[in-house]
């Protein structure tokens, strides 16, 4: 559907459906993905499992991995995505890494605006990172995994956004005696057991007295629900029991 221009050497995988218009590249590779309104430039690698639409814009030698989304974007030349990753209305510069599960928060619900984000070049963003949009890394700059970033990270800066870690020594085996001691609440004394007593050390107990008691438990279980049920419903309520 659509113009779609393939270069040479390219290998179109299994599983891939391409909706034009949308180009792609000499020798680059897409597998098992989905390419709308999208141009993928030479020497790349797209897929398996990507999504890119609505102008996405790939430069030459980019690979974009597993599980990856790119809607309105452009990303520069030599510039990795490779997994688990969404990169909406952004910028992306030459030779940026960014790593597992990094997402552009772009949408404000609220006012309904899309909001752009901006990365230079040979920037890096750790795992698990949330870019706010609108906001400016610089180039050269890392954001640490984990990361929540809502202002602007200059030029050669590290941002941090995260709790501090804490280790708690000895924290499991006292864990594990707390919770081999642990004991039962005790019953309130006003309470009715739900089942006889253990029997006392020596007792043999009765196998026909034990099965009495089970079947009368079971009986008033089946005539509690017969009375829920003709409580519920008026036409049953004049029936005899079934």
């Amino acid at each position: 559907m659509g113009d779609v221009q393939i270069g040479a050497s390219c290998v179109i995988g299994p599983n891939t459906q391409i909706t034009g218009p949308a180009k792609i590249g000499s020798r680059s590779t897409v597998a098992h993905s989905v390419l709308s309104n999208s141009s993928v430039g030479d020497d790349c690698r797209i897929g398996p499992f990507t999504h890119m639409r609505d102008g996405a814009s790939i430069a030459p030698n980019c690979r974009i991995g597993n599980f990856v989304e790119i809607k309105k974007s452009f990303v520069g030349e030599k510039t990795n995505v490779s997994h688990l990753s969404y990169i909406g209305d952004a910028s992306l510069g030459k030779e940026v890494n960014i790593g597992a599960g990094t997402i552009t928060a772009n949408y404000d619900r609220l006012s309904g605006r899309k909001s752009p984000t901006v990365i230079g070049d040979k920037s890096s963003t750790g795992c698990n990172a949330v870019l706010v949009a609108p906001v400016i890394v610089g180039s050269d700059a890392f954001v640490a995994a984990g990361t929540v970033v809502s202002k602007d990270v200059p030029d050669g800066s590290l941002a941090v956004g995260r709790a501090e870690q804490k280790n708690l020594p000895g924290w499991v085996e006292r864990r594990r005696s707390s919770t081999n001691t642990m004991r039962l609440p005790k019953a309130h004394p006003d309470a009715k057991p739900d089942h006889k007593p253990d029997p006392k050390p020596g007792h043999k107990a009765d196998p026909k007295a034990e099965h009495k008691r089970i079947r009368n438990q079971s009986t008033r279980r089946i005539a509690k629900k017969r009375r829920a049920r003709r409580r519920a419903s008026p036409a049953l309520r004049n029936t005899p029991y079934q």
